[in-house]
C-alpha cells in the first residue's frame, strides 16, 4: 500500500500568509515599480497623497489583517522592512506636496499658465469633441498642469478634459522642473526625483525579499504559491429535465 505523505504542520496557517498577504503585496509592488520607473509617482493634487502608491496595510485587505500580524509575529524582519518602505513613501508624498505648493503660489507659473490658457481657448472651435473649452475648470488649470508635472505626464488618455490642452502645452511646462527661475523650486523638485528614486530602491528590495520568502515557505510547507483553485463536487444537476 502506497503512504499518504501528510501535510506539515502549520502549512495552512502559511498558505494564508501567501495568499492574503505576501501575494497581494508582490503585486502591488511590482505596479508601484512599475509607476515609479516612468516617473508616475500617481500624485493628486486634492487629496495631496498618491492614488496608486500606499502603505504596505493598504494593499491588504481588512479581513486578512489578522493574518498579517501573524505573519510579522514569526516574520519580526519584515515588520522594519514595512516601516521602511512606508517612510519612503510619506518623505516622497510630502516633497511632491511642498512643490506642488511652491508652484500654485509662484506667481509667474500662473502667468504661464494663464497665457497657455488663452491661446488654448483661441484656437479651438464650439464643435471641436477632442479639444473642448476649458473654461469651466480655468480656476483649477494651474493646479491639473502642476500635478502633471509632478507625476511626468507626458500624454494623457484621450477622455481628459485637458488632453488637447496638455498635448499642446506639456512641454512648455517642463521648464519648471529644470529651470525654475527661484533656485528654490528647482531644488524642492530635485527633492521629490531623491524621494522617489530611494522610495523606488526600497520598494525593489522589498519584493525581492518577499518572493524570497513565498519561496522558502512554499518548499518548506508544501505550498503551493498561488490559491489552487476550488473543484466543485457532487452530481451535476440535470438541467434539462422538467
Amino acid at each position: 500500500m502506497t503512504s499518504i505523505s501528510q501535510p506539515k504542520s502549520g502549512s495552512r496557517r502559511v498558505a494564508e500568509w501567501i495568499y492574503t498577504v505576501i501575494n497581494p503585496l508582490i503585486d502591488a509592488l511590482r505596479r508601484e515599480i512599475g509607476l515609479l520607473q516612468e516617473r508616475n509617482l500617481s500624485w493628486r493634487y486634492h487629496s495631496q497623497r498618491f492614488e496608486y502608491i500606499r502603505l504596505v496595510r493598504e494593499y491588504i485587505e481588512p479581513d486578512a489583517m489578522p493574518n498579517l500580524e501573524d505573519f510579522l509575529a514569526d516574520n519580526p524582519a519584515f515588520d522594519q522592512k514595512f516601516e521602511s518602505h512606508d517612510r519612503n513613501v510619506a518623505t516622497a508624498e510630502m516633497r511632491a506636496t511642498a512643490f506642488y505648493k511652491m508652484l500654485i503660489a509662484a506667481p509667474i507659473f500662473d502667468k504661464d499658465v494663464n497665457k497657455a490658457f488663452q491661446k488654448y481657448e483661441s484656437t479651438i472651435t464650439p464643435i471641436q469633441h477632442d479639444a473642448p473649452s476649458l473654461e469651466s475648470i480655468k480656476a483649477h488649470l494651474p493646479k491639473f498642469v502642476a500635478e502633471n508635472l509632478i507625476n511626468n505626464a507626458h500624454e494623457l488618455p484621450a477622455h481628459y478634459t485637458i488632453h488637447s490642452f496638455w498635448k499642446t502645452f506639456a512641454d512648455d511646462f517642463q521648464k519648471y522642473l529644470s529651470e525654475f527661475e527661484d533656485y528654490k523650486g528647482r531644488e524642492s523638485f530635485r527633492k521629490v526625483a531623491q524621494a522617489a528614486d530611494a522610495l523606488k530602491e526600497t520598494s525593489l528590495n522589498l519584493l525581492r525579499d518577499l518572493e524570497s520568502q513565498r519561496l522558502t515557505l512554499c518548499r518548506e510547507f508544501d505550498v503551493p504559491a498561488a490559491r489552487p483553485p476550488v473543484t466543485v463536487r457532487g452530481p451535476v444537476p440535470d438541467t434539462l429535465s422538467s
